[in-house]
């Protein structure tokens, strides 16, 4: 729910002619993934209201499979993650699901590395709210970010013993 990941999200609904859907990961439990899945999603469905937002248990795989058959699968991430992406989604084609054509997107630039999600987690971790809030996308309210802020928190000293 940081404004880089509105920058990915901004790239997927660009998309023309596409029913658009986010896939969030069912990990939890440890401190890159400190909330739950039933936490984390109603701050997504606000970030993300133009695209179906979905919690998925599976990674790649099991988002692709929920969205077979089709003719045409596009799939924006970050530039690091092209190529790999990219090379699953071939590999298990045709197996584990079916889609006549597969595209894989660069979501652009990171405009916004400053606050990435790991930043966030450390800033919720030191009770620097202020960055936290920065970091979090605009379109959340002053009230959701509280309540992500104060969840985050909760969840990463339970997970560090603080």
């Amino acid at each position: 729910v940081t404004k880089a990941h509105d920058h990915v999200y901004n790239r997927v609904i660009a998309v023309k002619d596409a029913d658009c859907y986010i896939f969030a990961s069912a990990k939890t439990g440890d401190k890159k993934n400190p909330l739950t899945p039933q936490q984390k999603l109603p701050f997504l469905k606000k970030q993300f209201k133009a695209a179906t937002v979905e919690i998925v248990a599976g990674g790649y795989i099991e988002a692709f499979k929920r969205l077979s058959p089709a003719d045409k699968l596009v799939i924006v991430v970050g530039g690091d993650r092209i190529d790999v992406v990219e090379k699953l989604a071939n590999k298990y084609n045709h197996k584990e699901y079916e889609f006549k054509q597969i595209e894989v997107l660069d979501a652009g630039s990171r405009q916004h590395d400053t606050l990435s999600a790991t930043k966030m987690r450390q800033w919720a971790l030191d009770d620097d709210k202020e960055s936290f809030f920065k970091g979090c996308s605009d379109k959340l309210s002053a009230q959701d970010k509280q309540k992500l802020f104060d969840l985050t928190r909760s969840q990463l000293l339970k997970l560090t013993n603080k």
